[in-house]
């Protein structure tokens, strides 16, 4: 099971890299990063720096989570059945943050784009993946006190 979750993974951050360049491409020379109560942009950098910020955070966090999946594949202590519910959990949660990421990028596309996009229907995803962050958070501490046992 933890190779289906290490696969979904893996398809999570090469869309994540792909959306990232194809969001790169379409923005313009100055991005928004948040506005003013209009809506209107007002906070603005560069798209280089947009890119190389996001790319740097992106890769900051996958590779944090890359290290605790290979700290928990090393340790010897616990049941192999422990060892592979963390390693789910953890794979889960980097995919599931991918897939945070993807949205939040396809946010700032529409966001800076030229046309007329409404971007109303974005602020749900915020609470969905809030909320849905807490679910899997309590989950891997339901994880750890069944598996534990």
């Amino acid at each position: 099971m933890s190779r289906v979750f290490s696969a979904i993974r893996f398809i999570t951050i090469s869309i994540l890299f792909v959306v990232l360049l194809f969001v790169y491409a379409n923005f313009p020379e100055k991005v928004g990063v948040y506005s003013n109560k209009v809506g209107e942009p007002v906070g603005l950098i560069s798209r280089n720096t947009f890119f190389y910020i996001s790319l740097l955070f992106i890769i900051f966090t996958n590779g944090v989570f890359i290290t605790l999946i290979n700290l928990v594949k090393k340790w010897k202590r616990n049941t192999p059945r422990y060892k592979e519910a963390i390693l789910i959990w953890l794979h889960g949660m980097i995919s599931f943050l991918n897939i945070f990421f993807i949205v939040s990028l396809v946010f700032y596309n529409a966001f800076n784009s030229l046309e007329d996009v409404t971007i109303d229907n974005f602020g749900y995803s915020i609470y969905l993946f809030g909320s849905l962050s807490l679910l899997w958070i309590i989950g891997f501490i339901l994880v750890i006190r069944l598996q534990g046992k």
